[in-house]
């Protein structure tokens, strides 16, 4: 028998207010079916791209350089002053990376573990329905809206402004979306962390499992007292997490 007590379960969705459905997508929609959600095609689109990619999780040589990553990323929030540090993890990073990339085959799925693998995914499923949609005179609107929207599927932080960059470099015409993307943007989608998925704003609160118990989280005054020990635990966990 599972210990449920044991086990606590955030549950969070993303903000898809800014998604523009193209009129296929609005087409398909069918309003017998309670899970026929608005986006529901992008959000099954992310769920293909991670089920894709999970053959290739926990191969040596990428959990080194992920190691090396997320230590490059740490030394950089924690050890700014002495960025020799975070230029050494990079470095290392650097080097399985190639040699990842000599020994692995041209149809190799891109590797992470799990919180990488997800950010990863709702970037990746996004990025193809852009493509798609600038190919379809129709779609076209919907494309670029989604493509000055891309940022709202970026669920860490990006300090160094990498995805406003892509996507203002694709919108000038200096890059091609359908291009391989760049490896610094591949970087920042790996080395999300569950931290990040917690803190975002765009993603909402909807179920904690504590203790067995299901709390459904709904928006509340900023004033709000919890009425219960229980209830207060709950709501403990709702607040970002504090890095120093």
């Amino acid at each position: 028998m599972i210990p449920f007590d044991e086990f606590t379960v955030g549950i969070k969705r993303p903000v898809l207010d800014w998604y523009v459905e193209n009129p296929y997508e609005q087409s398909r929609h069918d309003p017998r079916d309670p899970e026929d959600i608005y986006g529901i095609g992008y959000l099954r689109h992310v769920r293909g791209i991670a089920i894709d990619q999970i053959n290739g999780l926990y191969d040596h040589k990428t959990v080194y350089e992920l190691a090396a990553l997320y230590a490059a990323r740490a030394a950089r929030r924690h050890l700014g002053v002495v960025p020799q540090v975070a230029d050494a993890a990079a470095g290392v990073a650097n080097f399985f990376k190639k040699w990842d990339e000599k020994s692995d085959s041209a149809e190799s799925v891109l590797r992470f573990i799990c919180s990488g693998l997800v950010q990863y995914s709702f970037f990746e499923a996004l990025r193809r329905r852009i493509i798609n949609d600038l190919e379809i005179p129709e779609h076209r609107e919907a494309g670029l809206s989604n493509l000055s929207n891309l940022h709202r599927v970026i669920y860490r932080e990006d300090p160094e402004g990498l995805i406003p960059r892509y996507i203002e470099q694709v919108q000038s015409g200096a890059l091609d979306i359908r291009d391989k993307v760049p490896e610094d943007v591949l970087d920042l989608l790996k080395t999300a962390t569950p931290a990040d998925f917690n803190n975002s704003p765009n993603l909402k609160w909807h179920y904690v499992i504590l203790k067995g118990v299901i709390w459904h989280i709904e928006p509340a005054d900023p004033d709000y007292v919890a009425t219960s020990p229980e209830e207060s635990e709950v709501l403990e966990m709702l607040h970002t997490e504090h890095r120093s």
